[in-house]
């Protein structure tokens, strides 16, 4: 990057960030927006959500990233259509805006959402409360159903699971795949999005993959780009259609064939 470019970036960025902020909340809600110096909870209305309101902590950048990723650039959105009532695996819910954006698009849906940080599932419940057919669960969606030990970075958002016990800083119960879909006798799941700080792959790779059968279409969020290709053929070996997602930069999408 040149020196004049390097010196514009910060306009550039500033520009892009109002521009998609315009995109998303009416204008009185963008001094909220900016306000980082409470502690408390903060309701902003979201254009594409019919002005309803969502929970973020004021202090909280990581939150602030999500609400552009979720209500602008809507990464986490299926490949397909799916029909108003459709069963939606939500894997990795964060503070529930893409569950809200769910139940928006598909109202009559049953979602099942899983967070494994206790801080970011406790806003979630907030995003989520009272919404129809939404159940939220606290676990790490795991290889195996049990404990797992995660590492806490709070300058990312990130909260990876490792086996390394000295990183660790936090331990969780986790639940497998297949013990998602008996635990809730869910015999088709039409859209699964997953989006699991790394733990992806350790699923993929892992020896049961029989839940892959009851799933129609998936969004499944890379965190290594060398991964991807790997990650498109085991998916295309259990009967699907799969190919990386135009949108993001790590991301497969898939459609059962």
């Amino acid at each position: 990057m040149n020196s004049f470019k390097k010196a514009l970036l910060p306009v550039t960025n500033y520009l892009l960030e109002n521009y998609i902020l315009f995109k998303i909340l009416p204008f009185k809600e963008r001094k909220k927006y900016f306000d980082k110096t409470g502690n408390d909870d903060i309701q902003l209305h979201i254009k594409t959500l019919d002005n309803e309101g969502v929970t973020i902590r004021s202090n909280n950048a990581i939150d602030r990233s999500v609400i552009k990723y979720v209500f602008y650039h809507q990464y986490h959105l299926p490949p397909v259509d799916l029909p108003a009532d459709a069963v939606i695996l939500d894997l990795g819910a964060n503070i529930g805006l893409t569950i809200r954006h769910f139940k928006h698009l598909y109202p009559q849906s049953k979602i099942f959402g899983f967070e494994m940080d206790k801080q970011n599932f406790e806003t979630c419940k907030k995003n989520c409360a009272e919404l129809p057919g939404v159940t939220i669960t606290n676990k790490a969606v795991w290889t195996n159903t049990g404990t797992i030990q995660y590492a806490d970075n709070a300058d990312t958002d990130a909260y990876a699971i490792t086996e390394n016990t000295q990183a660790a800083t936090k331990e969780m119960p986790s639940i497998s795949l297949s013990d998602i879909l008996a635990t809730y006798s869910l015999d088709k799941v039409d859209y699964m999005k997953m989006d699991i700080e790394g733990a992806e792959k350790n699923i993929l790779e892992s020896d049961d993959l029989s839940w892959m059968q009851k799933v129609q279409a998936m969004n499944i969020e890379l965190h290594e780009d060398e991964f991807v290709q790997k990650a498109i053929d085991i998916v295309s070996q259990q009967g699907f259609k799969c190919w990386k997602d135009t949108k993001h930069w790590a991301s497969i999408m898939a459609i059962k064939k």
